[in-house]
């Protein structure tokens, strides 16, 4: 695992997790900004479904990380190895 990062391993998690992170925000904005009090019942489920669509996908990336034992996305778990090998030296 110790090299240098090339962003071509990582292609499907950068492609996914920049947009997906966007989303997200976006998403609890107009959570936030139009509040869950104003909307009837079928427009409360939908933002919910989606909501989870959202969630679900970004978990499909995550995988148990050896340095903390919680789960991370790909990326982070080889930053995280690269860091604790560069400390262990």
């Amino acid at each position: 695992m110790v090299g240098e990062f090339v962003p071509k391993e990582f292609g499907w998690e950068l492609t996914f997790l920049v947009p997906y992170s966007i989303f997200m925000q976006l998403f609890a904005n107009l959570w936030r900004f139009w509040g869950i009090d104003t909307m009837n019942i079928f427009l409360r489920f939908g933002f919910n479904l989606l909501g989870l669509v959202i969630a679900f996908a970004g978990y499909a990336l995550y995988q148990q990380c050896d340095c903390c034992f919680q789960p991370h996305d790909k990326l982070t778990v080889y930053l995280k190895r690269r860091a604790s090998l560069k400390f262990t030296k």
